[in-house]
């Protein structure tokens, strides 16, 4: 479904009323187009009508488009998340996470100045890193690791001598 088609679906909705509807169509579209900043302002707008002033303000933050009536909720989603730049991070969706290169200017500079280049490089890097395990985790994995072993032992033990039992009850039925 092309962009335009996306938003034509949008405003009916949001003309019968059906805002939960126009924010379903929005957040497909915020997965399926990657970080696009006219489905962004629009989810935004859309949140921002149902009330969900957070929420709406970073969709609002990230499209890069700043009005006046998206100041106040701009700023409730930034200083509700934005203490360190981790944090923010991880509120962002998915497809928000990209290289900072690809914000609107405005969104760059502000996540420039909360340290935010850093502690995305940082992300990177501990994503493609394996977890280092403890000596206790590595102690617990091999006992679980046994005691599967010999719940497996007990449990073939315990059919083989139903099988055998029930065999000699058969065949002395039989003769």
């Amino acid at each position: 479904m092309s962009k335009t088609e996306t938003f034509a679906k949008v405003d009916k909705a949001m003309a019968e009323g059906e805002y939960w509807r126009a924010k379903e169509i929005l957040q497909g579209n915020v997965h399926v187009r990657g970080y696009d900043i006219d489905v962004y302002c629009c989810l935004g707008e859309v949140l921002l009508k149902m009330g969900d002033k957070v929420e709406a303000g970073k969709y609002l933050f990230l499209s890069g488009v700043r009005k006046k009536e998206y100041e106040q909720t701009i700023e409730l989603f930034l200083n509700r998340y934005s203490k360190n730049a981790d944090q923010l991070l991880y509120v962002f969706p998915k497809s928000a996470r990209v290289n900072l290169e690809a914000y609107p200017e405005n969104v760059k500079e502000l996540l420039v100045s909360r340290g935010y280049s850093k502690a995305w490089g940082q992300l990177r890097k501990a994503r493609n890193q394996p977890v280092p395990r403890t000596k206790w985790q590595k102690v617990k994995d091999t006992i679980f690791g046994l005691l599967i072993i010999v719940l497996i032992v007990i449990f073939v033990i315990g059919l083989i001598e139903i099988l055998s039992n029930g065999f000699r009850v058969i065949i002395k039925w039989l003769f």
